[in-house]
């Protein structure tokens, strides 16, 4: 998608012939410039129509979530025993505890793969 058509779709909720539906939100992700991960800046004025919001990881929080979600109790156990394993980001390594890796690892682990 090219930067105008961006602009049209956050500005005017539609690109080219399509329309969003009333109720629909456009959600966008990003890695943060400070973690040397792979990033592009977005412009300014597409930028200045988002909301910005910088997201921690509490392991509360993860608990109650992975309950209702019927995560496997030793999960939540072991990460209750060593919460730090939720989240270690190291920009440096190959690999690390992340939300997202141990979301892979669940959905393995449930379906027997």
């Amino acid at each position: 998608m090219m930067q105008p058509d961006c602009y049209q779709l956050v500005l005017d909720r539609r690109l080219g012939d399509y329309t969003m539906p009333d109720g629909w939100a456009i959600v966008a992700a990003r890695n943060r410039d400070s973690d040397r991960a792979e990033t592009m800046r977005m412009p300014t004025p597409l930028r200045n129509r988002f909301v910005h919001l910088d997201c921690e990881v509490d392991i509360q929080e993860w608990s109650e979530w992975a309950i209702q979600a019927a995560i496997r109790p030793e999960v939540i156990a072991f990460l209750r025993f060593r919460p730090e394993l939720l989240s270690q980001f190291d920009r440096d390594a190959n690999a690390f505890p992340s939300p997202r890796v141990l979301g892979i690892c669940i959905a393995h682990s449930q379906h027997g793969r």
